[in-house]
């Protein structure tokens, strides 16, 4: 145990001054997330503020309905008064301010703007961690093929490797997502939802380190290390969880093998998690319940937001439960599956490149030429 500790120790040095000597790339890496967030805010700046007046008339035409169920009395003269009325004239005069709670309930187009923030976030936290990693084993194969034939430890190369790039990660995630956020939800940012929000991106961009290293192992070249990162990439864009959420495909449409890929994926569980500490981020009940602050209303297939008022058929969901069906109860139990996922993807993926940088240097020691 000694040995293993003092070889790790050697490892992680080395790692370290070998980063910290390569000016160009320590430059890259550090610039890289102070411009991908630039690139962020450009193309989503405003965006939650876009369906300002959608967001208006959902929580006006929702404390509407609520004020006609608890007053059935005044119900014919509610609807005999809008129909002497426009539209427009009726909101201001029925219902001119959504009661305190309501404050919570957006549009389903301010939900979906919403969420495309944090998933844009997300595959750049993965972006980073697949291109930190992925060049890693294959530049210094020669270098481990050599040492292989003195006492190496492939497990402590593997553990060095992945401190040193987990704490570059650090510094980009950390850049990215406080700049991201600073810019496009000020009022909504507080010292606690930015560090939930930092540490998921965080453990999404390590699994991804993993998942470069893996790559670099099983790879014997740059060329093809390179050519993997979008074959790797585009499934993480595609099953995440935004472009079709699954708590919307109808029961008849499900596809076992779409969720079955959609749960293999970083980006599905991370947007998860994203979501529902942006939905719960008020204080725990006694029970240990956090109520959601923000809600999405949403209306019938048959209604849109202005001919609501005539129909007045409308239900609110947190904003997490409207792109993924709802696991648990308490905010410990909704929050923890998702970290539970992502923290386990990386322990299980760091053990197989573990394994298959051995099994690469054992058969490189027997002649087979691929793994040399």
């Amino acid at each position: 145990m000694k040995e293993y500790l003092s070889h790790f120790v050697i490892l992680l040095c080395r790692n370290g001054r070998l980063f910290i000597k390569d000016r160009t790339g320590l430059f890259l890496a550090l610039v890289q997330a102070p411009i991908i967030a630039a690139f962020i805010v450009l193309a989503l700046y405003g965006s939650v503020r876009d369906y300002k007046e959608s967001d208006e008339i959902m929580r006006k035409s929702y404390a509407f309905i609520k004020a006609v169920e608890n007053d059935r009395k005044n119900t014919e003269v509610m609807y005999e008064n809008y129909r002497r009325m426009r539209a427009n004239d009726y909101y201001e005069e029925s219902v001119k301010t959504a009661v305190a709670e309501m404050d919570g309930v957006i549009s389903p187009h301010h939900a979906q703007a919403r969420a495309t923030i944090f998933f844009v976030m997300i595959s750049a936290s993965i972006w980073m961690g697949l291109l930190g990693s992925c060049k890693e084993i294959v530049t210094e194969w020669k270098v481990i093929h050599r040492e292989s034939h003195s006492a190496f430890s492939p497990t402590a190369y593997i553990l060095s490797k992945l401190c040193v790039l987990g704490g570059v990660l650090l510094l980009q995630v950390f850049c990215m997502v406080s700049i991201t956020l600073a810019a496009l939800m000020p009022k909504d940012l507080t010292f606690g939802s930015l560090f939930c929000h930092f540490g998921v991106n965080w453990l999404t961009g390590f699994g991804a380190c993993v998942i470069g290293l893996l790559m670099s192992c099983v790879i014997g070249s740059i060329r093809w290390a390179l050519a993997l990162v979008p074959v790797v990439m585009m499934p993480q864009i595609l099953m995440g969880g935004l472009l079709r959420p699954p708590a919307q495909v109808l029961s008849e449409q499900r596809n076992l093998l779409r969720e079955f890929c959609s749960c293999m994926t970083l980006q599905r569980w991370a947007f998860e998690a994203e979501l529902i500490i942006d939905t719960r981020c008020g204080l725990s009940t006694k029970d240990g319940d956090v109520p959601p602050s923000r809600k999405v209303a949403i209306l019938s297939h048959d209604q849109n937001e202005t001919s609501l008022i005539y129909q007045p058929k409308c239900k609110t969901v947190p904003l997490d439960n409207y792109f993924f069906k709802k696991v648990g109860g308490t905010l410990g139990e909704r929050l923890g599956l998702p970290i539970r996922v992502l923290a386990g993807f990386a322990v299980f993926l760091t053990i197989v490149t573990m394994i298959c940088l051995k099994y690469r240097l054992y058969f490189a020691s027997r002649g087979n030429l691929w793994c040399a």
